[in-house]
């Protein structure tokens, strides 16, 4: 079945956020002093029990309003469990609340504790240029079991992506690009016009797209 297109998201995603590791440092202190200081009373079911409800508390209200990227505004739940994007994929509906996200939250919007979606037309450059303030996060590396090969786009490693990079570069040139629009835009106008077989407020047929 034909959905509606999302417009286009670049993801920028923090393999590592230092306030994160402060937070279990801290949590791990706290524990390990209030242990020495009462170690009799302080092991039994209720003060563990009463232990790991605080801990859990402290660091959902840390990763809500303390965590680096606090400052972006998105769903409060997404940013506690991080099991926002598992369930959008699961329901098969993310594209469309990447749509709803933005429209709500603006272009820059959080949607998990380490995730932020930017839609904005200076977004590819600012989080993917060569020179970019980024770093790629490991999720990157799943694709390498679909494509069965290493590529510029699942390269981790920012001296390794530099090598491919200058490779690629001559070959992709803005002239050559350019060139290969009005043959992608003639194949893209065909592939809808496929697609669409009734009113364009309406659904159109189910299409097997994996065939």
């Amino acid at each position: 079945m034909a959905t509606a297109t999302a417009p286009a998201s670049f993801f920028k995603e923090l393999n590592r956020v230092p306030g994160d590791i402060y937070l279990k440092i801290a949590l791990v202190s706290a524990f390990s002093l209030a242990l020495l200081a009462n170690k009799e009373q302080f092991i039994t079911g209720s003060h563990v029990f009463k232990a790991a409800f605080l801990a859990c508390i402290a660091t959902v209200v840390y990763r809500i309003w303390f965590h680096p990227l606090s400052c972006f505004r998105g769903p409060r739940f997404a940013a506690a469990p991080d099991w926002y994007c598992v369930y959008r994929c699961a329901v098969g509906d993310r594209n469309l609340d990447f749509r709803r996200l933005h429209d709500e939250y603006g272009s820059i919007a959080r949607y998990g504790l380490h995730r932020i979606a930017i839609n904005t037309n200076t977004g590819l450059r600012d989080v993917y240029a060569v020179r970019a303030n980024c770093q790629k996060s490991q999720y990157f590396g799943v694709f390498c079991h679909f494509f069965k090969m290493p590529m510029s786009m699942t390269t981790i490693d920012r001296k390794a992506h530099a090598s491919n990079r200058r490779i690629d570069a001559k070959v992709l040139t803005s002239s050559r690009v350019h060139a290969l629009e009005a043959a992608v835009l003639k194949n893209v106008r065909k592939f809808c016009d496929y697609m669409i077989d009734g009113p364009q407020d309406e659904w159109s047929a189910a299409r097997n797209m994996s065939a």
